[in-house]
């Protein structure tokens, strides 16, 4: 044999002369194969300024230089192309696709295609595939999103009497599963034990109507429904006197450990501003005609004691109505920051402050400013 049996390279013979030729021939085709780089994958002609190391694939359609190349590799070497003949399985990245691509089948295409219809057998992402999970992830989570518009996960069945839907397991036993379980009606079961499943609810296919597997008619009535407004017992169904409805959304909230136990939102007011309190334990605080009265030579302050208590330090802000400014107008004109809470001190009250850039004159003594002031945060 006069060459290697797979990259084809020259051996040195007995008694051949020259031998740092054909030495450094065999050198040439390893620095081109190995680590194998192509600039690009359907060249008809030589590039018009090939770089020393460059390797390409010849198209099909070659012409001039290249013809009678096709589908080979030309590598510029010594200022000449030398031309190599790639192997079934060969791999290669691809500058143009920023891709690795396989030879197969007389060409280079993308590595995932290696079926007739361009599909891997399986995918194991972080785990192992096998013929039932063909593909499966292992991670905390798994996003799938839209390419510039909607996106819809489909799955599919091959009939009416198999199974496509969404199993939810426990260490890999099913406690859940939505979807359409062996007809074509969606339906939503659980399992305590992977063995004894219970239909929560159906909807038909057909009709759109919903039929819910543990709701009988005896349970709809008595011990099954709501006996008064602080009965928040689970599983029970609500009256409608004793719900939230226009007659009870607006009262007195409490709560219980978090629960909500009074109405859904109340309202007040007092000589402090006014105050909105809703069931879920947000807060607002707010009060119009708010004096700011002179404090230094560039501020202008007041404690505002809020109507009603936060359970800890809201977020505090005030808007000044510079119409209002009394003995500094013109000097306020010139002012870099707006006003804003410069102490959040308690869950009762905070330092409502308005300044101005030192570089203007001084607020002279007794001046005033109104403004309106806001806070927002929990009761509880």
């Amino acid at each position: 044999m006069s060459s290697s049996p797979i990259l084809s390279m020259p051996y040195i013979l007995p008694g051949q002369a020259q031998k740092h030729v054909t030495h450094n021939q065999a050198l040439e085709m390893l620095d081109a194969l190995v680590q194998l780089r192509l600039s690009d994958t359907e060249v008809t002609a030589p590039p018009s300024e090939p770089f020393e190391g460059q390797v390409v694939a010849v198209a099909a359609t070659a012409t001039g230089p290249f013809a009678g190349k096709e589908g080979q590799l030309a590598c510029f070497y010594g200022g000449g192309w030398i031309f190599l003949e790639p192997r079934e399985g060969f791999l290669a990245w691809a500058e143009k696709e920023q891709a690795v691509q396989v030879f197969r089948g007389g060409m280079w295409q993308s590595l995932s295609a290696t079926g007739s219809a361009g599909s891997f057998e399986g995918i194991g992402i972080n785990a192992t595939w096998d013929e039932t999970s063909r593909l499966s992830v292992a991670a905390a989570t798994t996003t799938l999103s839209h390419e510039g518009a909607s996106h819809r996960l489909v799955v599919n069945k091959a009939s009416a009497d198999e199974t496509a839907s969404l199993l939810f397991q426990d260490a890999f036993s099913g406690r859940a599963e939505i979807g359409l379980a062996g007809s074509d009606d969606l339906s939503v079961k659980v399992s305590g034990d992977d063995g004894s499943w219970i239909t929560a609810f159906t909807v038909e296919s057909a009709t759109g109507k919903t039929s819910f597997g543990t709701i009988t008619a005896e349970r709809i009535e008595g011990a099954a429904v709501q006996t008064s407004s602080e009965d928040t017992t689970p599983g029970r169904l609500m009256r409608a006197d004793l719900g939230y409805c226009p007659g009870n959304l607006v009262g007195i909230v409490s709560q219980n450990e978090g629960m909500p136990t009074g109405a859904a939102m109340e309202r007040g007011i007092n000589q402090r501003g006014e105050y909105t309190r809703y069931a879920d334990g947000s807060q607002i605080c707010r009060i119009s005609n708010f004096t700011l009265v002179q404090n230094a030579a560039f501020h202008l302050r007041q404690v505002w004691n809020f109507p009603a208590p936060f359970a800890d330090q809201p977020t505090v802000f005030h808007t000044p109505d510079l119409a209002s400014a009394t003995g500094y107008a013109a000097a306020f004109s010139e002012r870099t920051y707006w006003g804003a809470a410069t102490s959040k001190a308690f869950a009762t009250n905070a330092i409502i402050d308005q300044f101005k850039a030192h570089a203007a004159p001084d607020i002279p003594p007794g001046a005033t400013l109104v403004t309106s002031c806001f806070a927002v945060g929990r009761w509880f």
